[in-house]
């Protein structure tokens, strides 16, 4: 299975392939081989969306993201059209990023962790009464039934986290639902992409505090094309917008910063290799990360949206 679908990756491909940069090795020889990877062999874990049960493997989650995908298919060829894109597509669009955001792998184990800690804990309780392996699984089994699942489900927690999976798509949903929506064309560089390529970023705390996301200052970035970008925020904005260079690579720096192994790269000529190259670099660098895209017009004295938000940035009228 893809964990980034593979409909989606080829908005980014050229020749069929991708340049796949892995983050622990150096990024700029990568970067200038250009050697491609089909797209068919991108971001794969095999059985990630099968749930496993004790009569056998369950591919109706694996089913479920396949229709996604073919939803993402007709969304990208009217992206590529470049008109104003409707209600609805705006809808999807809030779909789409909740989909992605919540089948990439690092949500599966933010997912599974609390229930392996709870695993822990009630085991150092049953361990603690003299328990013996037995009443550890019996203990476990009793937890899952009345707290996470009253079916059949293996009791491993990265399988359980497949079945709050839904729960937390449709919590994000709601979430993309009620921010204001922009597409970014870039006219430079191209964006690239990762396998997590939702990304989350509050400007105003980055680098001191993580992002929380119910604050007012946040921005999602969400790669959708080499040429086309997603800008999300609590913060009115512009249906459509040119990206300039610099806006791309603040996108890419924010990408390339947020995967988890690899950042996803198209094939590009001579003229944008360099250019490319800084922008990945530039993941470390928080004055770049951080810089504000829908945020650069708030007043920086009071914040408060509803009144000066189209004020010149470094200046104030409250």
């Amino acid at each position: 299975a893809h964990t980034v679908p593979r409909v989606y990756l080829k908005g980014f491909a050229a020749k069929g392939g991708l340049v796949v940069v892995d983050k622990s090795s150096p990024l700029a020889a990568q970067v200038r081989a250009q050697l491609l990877t089909p797209v068919e062999r991108v971001s794969t874990q095999t059985d990630f969306y099968i749930l496993q049960r004790s009569s056998g493997p369950d591919a109706t989650y694996e089913q479920t993201f396949q229709r996604v995908e073919t939803r993402i298919r007709d969304f990208m060829k009217r992206i590529k059209t470049g008109k104003l894109l409707s209600r609805e597509d705006l809808t999807l669009v809030a779909v789409l990023a909740a989909v992605q955001d919540g089948r990439s792998e690092r949500a599966r184990m933010m997912l599974a962790d609390p229930l392996r800690n709870s695993f822990s804990s009630i085991e150092a309780k049953v361990r603690g009464r003299g328990g013996s392996d037995d009443d550890v699984d019996a203990a476990i089994d009793a937890f899952i039934k009345t707290d996470v699942y009253d079916g059949d489900a293996l009791p491993d927690p990265k399988n359980l986290s497949l079945l709050t999976l839904r729960t937390s798509i449709e919590t994000s949903t709601q979430m993309y639902g009620a921010m204001h929506k922009c597409i970014l064309t870039s006219d430079a560089q191209p964006f690239v992409t990762s396998d997590h390529p939702v990304v989350w970023v509050d400007p105003r705390v980055l680098g001191r505090l993580p992002a929380n996301r119910a604050s007012t200052t946040c921005e999602v970035t969400y790669p959708l094309t080499r040429r086309h970008c997603l800008l999300m925020a609590y913060m009115p904005l512009e249906a459509t917008a040119v990206a300039e260079g610099k806006t791309v690579s603040v996108v890419n720096a924010r990408t390339a910063a947020a995967a988890e192994r690899e950042v996803y790269v198209p094939p590009s000529g001579d003229i944008w290799r360099e250019t490319l190259i800084a922008d990945l670099a530039a993941q470390t660098d928080i004055a770049v990360v951080g810089k504000p895209l829908a945020l650069r017009s708030l007043c920086i004295r009071c914040a408060a949206m509803s009144r000066c938000w189209r004020v010149p940035a470094g200046t104030s009228r409250c």
